[in-house]
């Protein structure tokens, strides 16, 4: 009893440190979520439980404090007579989009979106499980990594933006504010484009594992079957689905790893709908804003260069945003094509047994009804199509703000 009760530790305790390994790919970016008020779970003894009482109270606390220090430098301009007024309402416009997003976010997240936070990183070391990624240490390694160096550029970069704005600008604590909160904004959508590349790594293996077993099939090569459980690292050139049999279920196996990765990404999508939402709106104002300023300068004959290069710079590190975002669903969905095409070749090889091909078969559909698409509220797809939508609704815009300027 003694035996059975310490192998039922020695379990959890292994899953625990499982668990460890897939939040260490994204605790360098969670601890900057502390100090920001932001608690998506409480890691205690290597367990995730939801914010306690104290951490609920301290996102309480910072939401206060910024929305108190915002409101008390945010001065509206008591005229609208001239253009140059109306711009200032629109950036300051801006600024409340932003103060709204940090604080339904702290809220959203300590208080709803915890118990979310944690099954999707308990269902990613499920899955890491399933594709015997968590004896691979050197992975998770390369994964913080890679999450560290994402970091320090958007820390660098912004800290680079912010400091010549300021000092090409008239220098206000509202400015300062706005600085943090725009740096809480993007270290949102960092985590969110950190996520959606874990999972897509995740994918990758899928493919991997696949294509060394079509390749191994088309080359008509002698298949050496070992007992996944005895090797301690995953290795790319190991045949993990094995050779072809009527008892191999490997390719079953798999189809329930796609079936967490799909759950995984819907999770994410459903998290990160309304921080989404809000960095296409006050990226849209920011852009109208700046379109708004340029034109108002021109039709004026203002030679204030400095003032247009910090106007378009500002813009541009706005649209990095929307950009990363893009970028990074457009990757996942990119994955999963060539999963598609894989399976198709398993499902057309008809040397193989006819009950691997109905695995096959059964895979594919699952890959249908699990698209892996991200979509804002189920309005707009996150991929690369959603740059040129944003470009042509920016021009649409400006040729509207055009023909009214036209009536000054």
């Amino acid at each position: 009893m003694a035996e059975v009760m310490e192998d039922n530790t020695k379990e959890n305790e292994e899953k625990h440190l499982d668990i460890n390994n897939v939040t260490s790919t994204v605790r360098p970016i969670i601890l900057l979520e502390y100090c920001c008020g932001i608690f998506r779970f409480s890691e205690t003894d290597k367990k995730l439980l939801p914010p306690n009482r104290k951490k609920n109270a301290y996102s309480l606390v910072i939401c206060c404090i910024i929305t108190s220090l915002t409101f008390l430098f945010l001065h509206l301009p008591s005229t609208f007579n001239e253009m140059s007024s109306f711009g200032d309402v629109l950036y300051k416009v801006i600024y409340i989009f932003l103060l709204l997003q940090h604080v339904t976010t702290a809220v959203i997240t300590c208080f709803l979106h915890c118990q979310m936070n944690i099954r999707i990183f308990s269902m990613f070391t499920e899955l890491d499980q399933m594709l015997n990624i968590d004896s691979d240490r050197t992975f998770y390694t390369s994964s913080k990594a890679r999450t560290v160096t994402y970091l320090l550029i958007l820390s660098i970069t912004h800290i680079l933006v912010s400091s010549y704005l300021l000092i090409k600008r008239e220098f206000t604590p509202l400015k300062i504010i706005a600085a943090v909160l725009y740096f809480i904004q993007k270290l949102e959508n960092l985590i969110f484009c950190v996520m959606i590349n874990m999972l897509k790594r995740r994918l990758d293996i899928i493919n991997d594992y696949i294509t060394k077993f079509v390749e191994e099939n088309d080359n008509n090569k002698v298949f050496v079957y070992t007992v996944i459980q005895s090797r301690n690292k995953r290795n790319k050139t190991y045949n993990w689905i094995g050779r072809p049999s009527d008892k191999n279920m490997k390719i079953h196996d798999l189809a329930l790893a796609y079936d967490h990765a799909g759950t995984i990404c819907s999770l994410i999508n459903d998290i990160f709908n309304f921080q989404m939402f809000m960095i296409l709106i006050t990226t849209f104002i920011c852009i109208v804003v700046t379109i708004w300023i340029l034109l108002y300068y021109y039709l004026s004959k203002g030679d204030d260069i400095g003032l247009i290069a910090s106007v378009v710079l500002w813009n541009a590190v706005s649209m990095l945003s929307i950009v990363m975002m893009s970028f990074a669903c457009e990757t996942l969905l990119s994955t999963r094509k060539k999963t598609i095409i894989l399976v198709n070749k398993i499902i057309m090889n008809y040397d193989l047994p006819k009950i691997m091909r109905n695995q096959a078969k059964a895979f594919m559909e699952l890959i249908e009804a699990w698209p892996l698409s991200i979509t804002v509220y189920d309005m707009f797809s996150v991929d690369i199509t959603l740059i040129l939508k944003f470009i042509s609704v920016t021009t649409t815009y400006l040729i509207v703000i055009i023909q009214m300027s036209h009536f000054k």
